[in-house]
């Protein structure tokens, strides 16, 4: 057997059944071959003469011979490996010890499986001695760390390759479920119907900008496409505040919810009417899977790992990071370009990784406010990196004209109270603008029934000065 460097007294993962069960499959049934060589390689087996045999059927595979008892052992004799197996008698046996090659897959994950807690074994022991060795500079330290647990994740399969009858078939199917489901909301749910109009819901794989100058209401706004689905259906979601406390952010949750005002809740002190109009709700944040976590200088290799543990504990069902230019992605004589774009990209990657959308928040540089005009925001503002709006699938502006002293909307009504979600890109559907309501004492955004879509391209670039729709 394989040598590991293990603590005395155990034995490495393992699994010899499976591992005979895929080679005994293998040579009652051509297909098999197939279905796992894709997936196995020699070092997948962890008794040296399954992965010797593996080995052969390699070598006769390439000939584009047919895989059989004859076949490997011929390639077994001519290697020089066959006494090593145990002769010829330890091929044919392994065909006698499996009466259905219908369970391949599910043996060679097994077989797969053993071999990544194996390798996760070794890189943990050479982690162990980096940490333990003084001359071992800290942020490699745990930079090898995350890269054992990327590793693992992604040597396991991920998604197959489809056929096109196989795609054919799921659009049928997925239009079926379409033409049933009356509210044309297909993703997670924004709460607010104008929205949901230009996205179908937030869809999963995808990376959700939401963008805005400081005290425009991005984290309000969050809040609201964050508690939205988890309220109104059986859904849990995860919640990244690297700017605020999770006691502060939940009060804002709480104004959101109830008829208290926010300054009530974290300074003024409740009264007892509003104590018990407080407790009303204690079911729905008992029974909700709301998870807010507010680590400060929170690392990006920190945020994927924790994101991929709370996705398998919790079946968590969207993320939300709040926000984007302060997650921690510091690396020596690196562009700050460089970094943010990095963060971007990895935040693309986890959402396609884990199939569920990743909302995350972005500032605004300065450029807004110099602007003349009704200072609506552009692609060209988000901040410090262009790639941020490359690898987004949505890019969305929060506008309130009341807040740049406009008083007034084009048709000369008061912008009191009035706000815009601007759909600036749209990967997969249409630009434009919702009109929202936002109520400044509980910090709340409300759906109003004005909604405007531009007819413009997805290369839409939000118009400034008076706006044509």
């Amino acid at each position: 057997m394989k040598k590991q460097n293990i603590e005395i007294g155990k034995l490495p993962p393992q699994n010899i059944e499976a591992e005979e069960a895929v080679l005994g499959a293998i040579l009652v049934d051509k297909e098999c071959w197939h279905q796992v060589s894709g997936l196995l390689t020699p070092s997948s087996f962890y008794l040296e003469k399954n992965a010797l045999i593996y080995e052969a059927m390699q070598g006769v595979s390439k000939k584009s011979n047919p895989i059989d008892i004859l076949t490997v052992t011929a390639e077994l004799k001519k290697t020089g490996k066959l006494d090593l197996v145990g002769g010829a008698y330890s091929v044919t046996v392994l065909s006698n010890k499996v009466y259905s090659a219908a369970n391949i897959i599910q043996h060679a994950l097994m077989v797969k499986e053993c071999q990544v807690k194996r390798d996760i074994i070794e890189a943990c022991t050479l982690a162990s001695s980096m940490c333990y060795d003084d001359m071992s500079d800290f942020s490699d330290c745990l930079k090898y760390a995350e890269k054992i647990s990327k590793v693992a994740t992604e040597s396991l399969p991920g998604k197959s390759i489809e056929t096109s009858a196989k795609l054919f078939d799921k659009t049928i199917e997925i239009n079926d479920k379409m033409i049933r489901n009356k509210s044309k909301t297909f993703g997670v749910p924004s709460g607010f119907s104008g929205v949901d109009s230009f996205t179908g819901g937030w869809q999963n794989g995808e990376l959700i900008i939401l963008a805005a100058r400081p005290a425009m209401g991005k984290t309000s706004l969050a809040l609201e496409f964050f508690k939205n689905p988890i309220l109104q259906s059986d859904m849990s979601g995860l919640f990244f505040s690297l700017e605020m406390t999770n006691r502060m952010l939940f009060a804002r949750l709480l104004s959101q919810c109830t008829n208290i005002a926010l300054l009530d809740i974290i300074r003024n002190g409740m009264t007892e009417y509003q104590i018990q109009e407080l407790l009303s709700k204690k079911d729905v944040f008992y029974q909700n899977k709301m998870f807010f976590d507010d680590t400060s200088g929170l690392r990006l290799e920190e945020l994927i790992s924790k994101s991929r543990k709370m996705y398998r504990k919790n079946n968590i069902g969207f993320i939300v990071v709040d926000y984007l230019q302060l997650i921690n992605n510091k690396q020596k004589g690196t562009p700050r370009e460089q970094e943010v774009a990095e963060i971007s990209r990895s935040l693309k990657g986890l959402a396609k990784e884990l199939n569920i959308p990743v909302i995350a928040l972005a500032q605004l540089g300065r450029d807004v406010e110099k602007r003349g005009g009704d200072k609506v925001p552009a692609l060209s503002d988000l901040r410090e990196s262009g790639s941020i709006e490359m690898d987004a699938d949505i890019v969305s502006f929060i506008h309130r004209p009341e807040y740049y002293g406009v008083t007034e909307d084009e048709n000369g009504e008061s912008t009191e109270g009035q706000a815009y979600l601007i759909i600036a890109k749209n990967r997969n559907g249409s630009t434009g603008r919702i009109k929202l309501g936002f109520e400044r004492t509980h910090t709340r955004f409300y759906d109003t029934t004005n909604l405007q879509q531009s007819t413009a391209e997805n290369n839409f670039e939000a118009p400034r000065g008076n706006a044509p729709f």
